[in-house]
């Protein structure tokens, strides 16, 4: 079966911003639902539904051919001064797989996050490598549970999903001003030098 219908869900933001422009440019015909209005692209308010996830799906056109769930609150350092945040983010997961499950929606990507792998000093993981007992925050917690939800959801409803596992995500869409890609740029423009708190030893991973 083709797919032509496309429910992106956080469409407001960073990566939700720029996937639906992409995927409107490519023909597909896409629904966005967040939270808040797009302040990036004023044009794609108008194929996005102001709805809270926290609450079931309701009212919403069932020709869906394929789900991307975007939606979380992302900021790791926010979920460990709020724990409540993490739980929304389980939530809103588990009412958009409801949402699949009772349309007999079968295809669903979810965002997932590098930070299931842990505090390692690996440079290179396998998809198999996250581990419970490398859990350090709420926000990584709902993400490994995110993924075993969504297992659930296959083997018990024949849901097939992709699952990305992004890692300080940076693009035209940037939301974080005090990010480091945007200080660095910032700096940089100036002639300024760039700076790296720590010890130096440190890697990280980013995703234009």
């Amino acid at each position: 079966m083709s797919i032509k219908n496309i429910l992106v869900t956080g469409s407001s933001g960073t990566i939700g911003t720029r996937l639906c422009e992409k995927l409107i440019e490519k023909g597909y015909d896409v629904l966005g639902i967040d939270l808040k209005k797009n302040k990036w692209n004023t044009g794609a308010n108008k194929i996005t539904l102001l709805k809270d996830l926290k609450e079931p799906l309701k009212d919403l056109s069932k020709d869906i051919d394929l789900v991307i769930h975007l939606a979380a609150n992302a900021r790791v350092y926010d979920l460990v001064v709020d724990p409540s945040l993490a739980k929304d983010n389980f939530l809103t997961l588990f009412n958009t797989l409801e949402f699949c499950r009772k349309n007999k929606i079968k295809r669903f990507i979810f965002a997932s996050s590098r930070e299931v792998y842990g505090n390692s000093s690996k440079i290179k993981h396998s998809e198999e490598e996250y581990f419970v007992k490398n859990c350090e925050s709420p926000y990584t917690a709902s993400k490994i549970a995110g993924e075993a939800m969504i297992h659930s959801y296959n083997g018990c409803y024949g849901i097939n999903f992709i699952i990305l596992r992004f890692s300080n995500v940076y693009g035209p869409h940037s939301g974080h001003k005090n990010s480091v890609i945007a200080k660095f740029i910032k700096r940089a423009l100036n002639d300024e030098v760039l700076y790296i708190n720590g010890n130096g030893a440190q890697t990280r991973d980013f995703v234009y």
